[in-house]
């Protein structure tokens, strides 16, 4: 996987050398065999203004994630951001 997810706002990020504008974030996945702990992980970097890939990383064990996915749906800003997309106002 090699996904982008590009934002309609600017939001920040903190990198090693202070806060940066990010656009967007890139998506990508280390399969289990690539990594010496044998676990796959989603990688997910942020996407700069000058549109590079920011030297940042959180990386999420593939297992993990339909964790993830229930801790953001059962979140009340998840609900609202739902909310939103339908189109009511």
């Amino acid at each position: 996987m090699n996904e982008k997810l590009m934002f309609k706002d600017w939001v920040k990020f903190e990198g090693r050398n202070g806060y940066f504008n990010s656009i967007g974030l890139k998506l990508t996945i280390t399969p289990e065999d690539a990594r010496y702990d044998s676990i796959g992980v989603l990688n997910i970097y942020p996407i700069t203004s000058k549109k590079e890939v920011g030297r940042c990383l959180i990386e999420i064990p593939i297992e993990e994630i339909d964790n993830l996915i229930k801790i953001l749906k059962k979140n009340y800003l998840w609900k609202y951001i739902i909310y939103l997309e339908a189109g009511v106002n």
